[in-house]
C-alpha cells in the first residue's frame, strides 16, 4: 500500500514537468490560427461593425454631433468595405489556386498514364 502511495506521490511532478513539454502542441495551433490572415481580417471586420453600433449609439444619445456621425460613420464603414473587398480578393485567389493545382495534377498524369490513361482516371466527380 505504502509503495502504491508512494508511486503516485512520484508520479505528480513528472506529470508537471512533462506537461508543458507535450501541451505546446496545443498552443502552438491555436496561436497559428489567431495569426492567420482571416483571422485578422475577421478582427477588423468585427471592429468596423462595433463601430459602427457605437456611433449609433452615441448618435442616439446625444454626445455626437451630426458632422461628427458622418465622418465616424464614413471612416468605419470604409475599412468594412476594404475587408469585404479582401477577402473577397483572398477567396479568388485560393479559387485560382486550385484551378492551376488541378491543371498541373491532370498534366502529371498525362504525361505518366498518357493521355488516355489520364482522361480515364483524371476525371472528376461533375460539381
Amino acid at each position: 500500500m505504502i509503495v502504491l502511495i508512494t508511486l503516485a506521490l512520484a508520479l505528480i511532478p513528472v506529470a508537471a514537468i512533462l506537461y508543458p513539454l507535450f501541451g505546446r502542441r496545443l498552443v502552438a495551433t491555436v496561436l497559428e490560427d489567431e495569426t492567420s490572415p482571416r483571422a485578422e481580417m475577421e478582427r477588423r471586420w468585427d471592429a468596423a461593425l462595433a463601430g459602427l453600433r457605437t456611433a449609433e449609439l452615441e448618435r442616439a444619445v446625444g454626445s455626437l454631433t451630426e458632422d461628427d456621425y458622418r465622418w465616424i460613420r464614413e471612416r468605419y464603414m470604409t475599412d468594412a468595405a476594404l475587408v469585404m473587398k479582401s477577402m473577397e480578393l483572398e477567396e479568388q485567389e485560393e479559387r485560382e489556386m486550385l484551378a492551376a493545382v488541378e491543371t498541373e495534377v491532370l498534366q502529371v498524369r498525362e504525361r505518366i498514364l498518357g493521355e488516355k490513361g489520364a482522361s480515364e482516371a483524371g476525371r472528376l466527380p461533375a460539381d
